[in-house]
């Protein structure tokens, strides 16, 4: 019984987020943002969206050249 009052805990958590956020909420950038619901304006989400990516492009360039040095090192 408990998965099913997850996945409903999930859709109300949905169907609240597409009220007060966005209709496309989980999109990155003015793309997920309506500035009446939110009060941030789109250039801020924008900053925010282009930070998240360059971030996470670091975060997956340090992973990779860990992994790499660690192969090299069972060598």
């Amino acid at each position: 019984m408990q998965p099913q009052c997850a996945s409903l805990s999930i859709r109300l958590y949905e169907q609240v987020k597409m009220h007060w956020v966005h209709r496309h909420y989980w999109k990155l950038g003015p793309e997920g943002n309506d500035i009446q619901k939110t009060n941030v304006p789109n250039l801020r989400m924008r900053f925010r969206a282009d930070t998240f990516v360059e971030e996470l492009g670091t975060v997956l360039s340090g992973a990779a050249a860990h992994a790499q040095r660690k192969g090299a090192q069972s060598s």
